[in-house]
C-alpha cells in the first residue's frame, strides 16, 4: 500500500510541474484552430530558446535542436524509421545479430526482412526508390538510383551508380555498374566493371567483363574476360570470350568468336563467329606501318617438317593476281592481291 502511496504522489507531483511550466510560459500552446494564442503556432521553447514550433498556415514543422531516432535501443532493429505516405523513407535497419551500420534513404529503400549474423547484411547503403530493396544477407553493397541493386539477395561488394543499374543481380559479387542500367540483367555474374549506360546490360552469369562506354557489350550473356573500349564496341557478342576491342563501334559484329582483337574507329572483322582474329584500323586507313622492322616467325626455330617447293617456276605461273573490293568496305576501294583459296588449289 505503501508503495502505491508513493506512486499516486509522484504522479501529483508530475501533474503540478506539468501546469508549473505552462504558466511560467516555458511552453507556449497555440492551436491550430487558433482557439488559443494568435497566428495558429503551436511552440514549445526553453526558457528563450525556441526548440520546436508547427504553423497551421504552412503547414510547417521547425525543429530548432538535434533529432534523435530510436534513442540508445541498440538491441531494437527497427528503431528510428522515418516514414512518408507510410512507406519507409529513411532507416538504417539491420538484421538482428548482425552489426548493421546500414544506410537507406529513399522510398522503400532496403529491406526489413534481412538476415544474418555479424558481418552479413552490414555496410549497406542504399539510396534512390527501391534501391537494395531485395537484400537478404549481402554487405558492403552501394546502391544509388532509383532500382540500382533492387533484386540484390546474398550479392556482396557491389557498386551501383545510376537508375536500374544492377537492377537483377541476386547473388553476383563484387561488381561495378556506373551509369542508367548499367549491368541491368546481370544475375550471378561476378567482377564485372560496366561504365556507361546500357553497358553489359544483357550480361547475366558473364563475369570478368570489362565495359566502357554506352552499350559498349550491350548483348553479352554469358561471355567472360572481354574488354570493350568505346561506345558500341564489342555490342553483338553474346557467349565469346578473350576478345578486346578499342575504338568508336569496334568488334561489333563479333557474336561467339573469341580470342579476337580489333582496334580502331568501326573496325570489324572478317567473321563475326570465328577465333583468333586480329584486325588494326577500318577500311579508310591508307597507311600501315612501324618506325622499326616488323618482328615475324620465319625463323628455322619456329618451324618444323620443313621441305622444299619442288613446283619452282612453274608454280608461280598459276598463280593468279586479281583486283577486288571487300565487302565490308563501305568506300568500295580496289585492292589487289592473290585469292587464298586459288593458292591452295595450285599447291595441291
Amino acid at each position: 500500500m505503501a508503495a502505491k502511496k508513493r506512486s499516486r504522489i509522484y504522479k501529483i507531483i508530475f501533474i503540478v510541474y506539468a501546469l508549473s511550466i505552462l504558466l511560467a510560459g516555458e511552453i507556449y500552446s497555440q492551436s491550430i484552430t487558433g482557439t488559443l494564442g494568435t497566428g495558429g503556432i503551436f511552440t514549445i521553447k526553453a526558457t528563450s530558446d525556441t526548440l520546436f514550433r508547427i504553423s497551421q498556415t504552412t503547414g510547417n514543422v521547425s525543429l530548432f535542436r538535434n533529432l534523435e531516432l530510436g534513442g540508445d535501443s541498440v538491441s531494437t532493429t527497427s528503431r528510428g524509421v522515418i516514414t512518408k505516405n507510410g512507406r519507409p523513407f529513411i532507416h538504417n535497419y539491420r538484421a538482428p545479430g548482425s552489426y548493421g551500420y546500414n544506410t537507406f534513404v529513399g522510398l522503400e529503400a532496403g529491406n526489413f526482412t534481412m538476415s544474418g549474423s555479424l558481418g552479413q547484411a552490414s555496410n549497406n547503403t542504399g539510396v534512390g526508390y527501391r534501391s537494395l530493396a531485395s537484400l537478404t544477407t549481402g554487405y558492403h553493397n552501394s546502391a544509388f538510383g532509383s532500382h540500382s541493386l533492387y533484386s540484390n539477395t546474398t550479392g556482396y561488394r557491389n557498386s551501383a551508380f545510376g537508375s536500374f543499374s544492377l537492377h537483377s543481380n541476386t547473388t553476383g559479387y563484387e561488381n561495378i555498374a556506373l551509369g542508367a542500367n548499367s549491368l541491368y540483367s546481370n544475375t550471378t555474374g561476378y567482377i564485372n566493371s560496366a561504365f556507361g549506360p546500357y553497358s553489359l546490360y544483357s550480361n547475366t552469369t558473364g563475369y570478368q567483363n570489362s565495359a566502357f562506354g554506352y552499350s559498349a557489350l550491350y548483348f553479352n550473356t554469358t561471355g567472360y574476360t572481354n574488354s570493350a573500349f568505346g561506345t558500341f564496341s564489342l555490342y553483338a557478342n553474346t557467349t565469346g570470350f578473350n576478345n578486346t576491342a578499342i575504338g568508336y563501334n569496334s568488334g561489333a559484329n563479333i557474336t561467339t568468336g573469341s580470342n579476337n582483337i580489333a582496334i580502331g574507329y568501326s573496325v570489324q572483322l572478317p567473321s563475326g563467329t570465328a577465333n583468333n582474329q586480329i584486325r588494326l584500323g577500318n577500311t579508310s586507313i591508307t597507311y600501315a606501318g612501324v618506325q622499326v622492322a616488323w618482328t615475324v616467325t620465319s625463323d628455322r626455330r619456329y618451324k618444323d617438317n620443313i621441305a622444299p617447293i619442288n613446283s619452282g617456276l612453274g608454280f608461280i605461273t598459276k598463280l593468279n593476281p586479281v583486283s577486288y573490293v571487300r565487302k565490308n568496305d563501305e568506300k568500295g576501294k580496289t585492292e589487289y592481291g592473290l585469292i587464298a583459296q586459288e593458292v591452295e588449289e595450285v599447291l595441291k
